[in-house]
């Protein structure tokens, strides 16, 4: 059904935004005109040396998370995320999700990709990953152990960015992490290193965004992204982005935060 992003239809599936879940920065899901803060404001916040470090607090070693050779990124992008709002939540206890759970409950019985929404709007659980490993990708091969962990793992409002300052602005709270589609080609492939080509296209990979860092070198922010490719790829499983590999698929998908939240037990 098709619904306005910016004032232009655009059609994304057969799902429509719920009233109240469309936000530039989640503390507003329910404001007319989401308050949404300055660069100046998000560079003060995100430079600050006491400003809590990702990389640290979620080693790749316990933390990267490999879809092989399926299509299931966008349950991997939601898994990645719902693990760490539960940490930063307080929840350290080593919990994993599994993105082929999530999958699952998008993908329509077929391993052919989704839409970046599907994981916004259809929040049915997560379970951890030793209960749904990743080629565990259809819902008759989910164990009924599964199910009952995922239900204790949902109830994670989204809220859709609706522009860059609001993507930017939730991201520097820490208090959230983003989901966004990125456009990847084989540029990308066997990558190393801190940060991929920027390839042109509407945006074909979801992925999870762990956190906004300021690059004083080129004056412009960054976006720590964990892949879903396995430790091996990137920077041990991560890369950073610059605006640039994600302005084109912002046009085209519902990049959304989710906040780091108390769960339903």
């Amino acid at each position: 059904m098709p619904f306005l992003i910016d004032g232009i239809e655009r059609n994304c599936g057969s799902h429509t935004i719920p009233a109240g879940f469309v936000s530039a920065m989640a503390p507003y899901g329910t404001a007319a005109n989401q308050p949404t803060w300055t660069n100046a404001q998000i560079h003060d916040v995100i430079v600050d040396k006491n400003r809590r470090d990702m990389q640290a607090l979620f080693p790749a070693s316990q933390f990267a998370v490999d879809q092989h050779q399926t299509s299931a990124c966008n349950g991997w992008a939601k898994a990645n995320a719902i693990t760490r709002v539960r940490k930063l939540a307080g929840h350290d206890d080593g919990w994993v999700g599994s993105g082929s759970f999530i999958y699952a409950q998008m993908n329509g019985g077929r391993d052919r990709g989704s839409i970046l929404e599907d994981g916004m709007l259809d929040d049915h659980g997560c379970c951890s990953i030793t209960l749904n490993p990743y080629d565990r990708i259809f819902t008759n091969q989910i164990s009924e152990s599964a199910w009952q962990d995922a239900a204790k793992h949902r109830a994670l409002r989204a809220y859709r960015a609706v522009n860059r300052q609001g993507w930017d602005s939730g991201l520097a709270t820490g208090l959230y992490i983003g989901i966004a589609a990125v456009h990847v080609d084989e540029s990308w492939n066997g990558m190393k290193g801190g940060r991929p080509p920027v390839a042109k296209g509407p945006g074909n990979h979801a992925v999870c965004i762990e956190d906004i860092r300021w690059d004083a070198n080129n004056q412009r922010f960054e976006y720590l992204m964990q892949n879903s490719w396995s430790a091996k790829w990137g920077m041990d499983g991560r890369c950073w982005l610059t605006w640039a590999h994600l302005a084109q698929p912002f046009l085209n998908h519902v990049s959304y935060l989710i906040p780091a939240t108390r769960e339903v037990v």
